[in-house]
């Protein structure tokens, strides 16, 4: 709601300082990390183009449990639960 400014903290500390901190981590890495969370969601974003590096196993994990934590369900999570036609 407006003025809600200690939510707007506790929000930006919850979901977009771990993303931030992640996106941080290399040159470059803004455009890589994002590819790599639309790829995890399911959509086809492909490798970040050189001289950009893609993110690592490490990371790719690390993005991973963000997006859980969050309740975003990923591919994997999606086709685990489809029901079979």
């Amino acid at each position: 709601s407006t003025g809600d400014y200690a939510g707007l903290s506790a929000y930006h500390a919850r979901v977009v300082r771990p993303f931030y901190a992640l996106r941080q981590r290399r040159p470059g890495y803004e455009v890589s990390v994002m590819k790599a969370a639309m790829e995890i969601l399911g959509h086809k974003a492909g490798p970040a183009r050189s001289p950009l590096a893609n993110p690592g196993e490490e990371d790719r994990a690390e993005l991973a449990r963000l997006l859980e934590e969050l309740s975003v369900p990923t591919a994997a999570q999606r086709a685990s639960r489809a029901v079979p036609v």
